[in-house]
């Protein structure tokens, strides 16, 4: 199939209900929502770490473990072992490959190889998880908030690392507030609200029928979020709503849409 996940009526305990999507191969799925609305639990339902009180989750591979390949925040890791002693370890595990010296010092961890983790900064540590987690040759890789701590050089290598992963055909789920850091990287959208589901769709599907324009006196406009940004007023909405109050809409961002869906929808 082509789903390399496949979440039918997901649910945890109180803090998550009634979860449906899939992640295709190739794709990048951003996990959108305020703190609290489940995102985090969701990525440890999916990583195998969690149980679902309920509905489930189909994979492709017949061993998950081996086709999934997470970075949590806070990250998870042998605090007082060093990333050379920890890179010797996984090196001995299958699907680790060999780009994991080139992340270590596309991450500039270089300089800290020999030093016990616990004594890494939060950015350097943020960095050694991500290294370890993309190091591994998998078919679906969870970030949970990727970008945080992380300085503009690492953001970029980051970025193209993952752009990379997309080009061979691996999905990725990106748990994050950073709407700016994805865009463009970023394929479908799950929007969590207080442990609901508010949305699920394509960001290609969403963007072609919604728009952002600006005023500078104020509009009322039915089914549209409409807020003030200095001295203009920004709305974001149903593009043929927009053009018919003579407006010229401009194709929304990530940003963008989630306020839109959030706003009409929550």
């Amino acid at each position: 199939m082509s789903e390399v996940i496949e979440v039918v009526n997901l649910g945890f305990k109180d803090v998550l209900k009634g979860v449906n999507f899939k992640i295709e191969r190739g794709s990048v799925l951003g996990l959108f929502g305020p703190n609290g609305s489940g995102k985090t639990t969701l990525l440890r339902l999916l990583s195998g770490v969690l149980t679902p009180s309920e509905g489930f989750i189909r994979y492709s591979s017949e061993n998950p473990s081996e086709s999934l390949s997470w970075s949590f925040e806070p990250p998870i890791l042998p605090v007082h072992t060093s990333i050379s002693e920890y890179r010797r370890y996984l090196t001995s595990i299958k699907g680790v490959t060999e780009d994991i010296d080139k992340l270590i010092e596309g991450f500039n961890l270089g300089a800290y190889r020999y030093m016990d983790m616990h004594r890494l900064s939060s950015g350097n540590m943020k960095k050694a998880s991500l290294a370890f987690t993309l190091s591994r040759d998998v078919a679906c890789y969870l970030l949970d908030e990727p970008g945080i701590n992380l300085d503009d050089q690492s953001k970029s290598f980051l970025l193209n690392i993952l752009m990379d992963k997309v080009s061979q055909g691996r999905s990725i789920v990106i748990s994050t507030h950073e709407f700016e850091l994805f865009e463009g990287i970023v394929t479908d959208i799950l929007i969590l609200d207080r442990g609901r589901q508010l949305f699920y769709g394509g960001v290609n599907e969403v963007a072609g029928s919604i728009g952002v324009a600006y005023t500078h006196e104020e509009i009322v406009l039915d089914g549209v979020v409409t807020k003030k940004i200095g001295d203009k007023y920004l709305y974001i909405g149903d593009r043929e709503v927009l053009e018919g109050r003579g407006l010229d809409p401009n194709p929304p961002r990530l940003r963008d849409i989630y306020e839109y869906i959030f706003g009409v929808g929550s």
